[in-house]
């Protein structure tokens, strides 16, 4: 749709926020899950971590790059939290 397009073309990065206590087994495999079927041309994921005594922005690797179409970003909010989500632009 248009909507994802214009996000496509000028979505700098998507930005997810997690701290300490969301690091488990589980993480990664959802984190995968709800990325795959958005893989390919698009913007980049930064993971953006913070613990108590540090804060860290990890960019994925170029494999990692989605489509930022509204679906995925709803999969993620439900998975971290809405305000955990967020879409950077140019």
């Amino acid at each position: 749709d248009d909507i994802t397009r214009a996000r496509t073309k000028y979505a700098k990065e998507l930005i997810l926020f997690l701290r300490q206590q969301d690091f488990n087994k589980a993480l990664v495999p959802s984190l995968q899950e709800a990325l795959q079927p958005w893989k390919g041309e698009g913007c980049p994921v930064c993971v953006d971590y913070e613990c108590p005594d540090a804060r860290a922005r990890v960019r994925l690797g170029e494999d990692w790059r989605v489509v930022p179409a509204d679906d995925l970003v709803i999969r993620l909010q439900s998975l971290f939290g809405r305000d955990r989500v967020k879409l950077e632009f140019y």
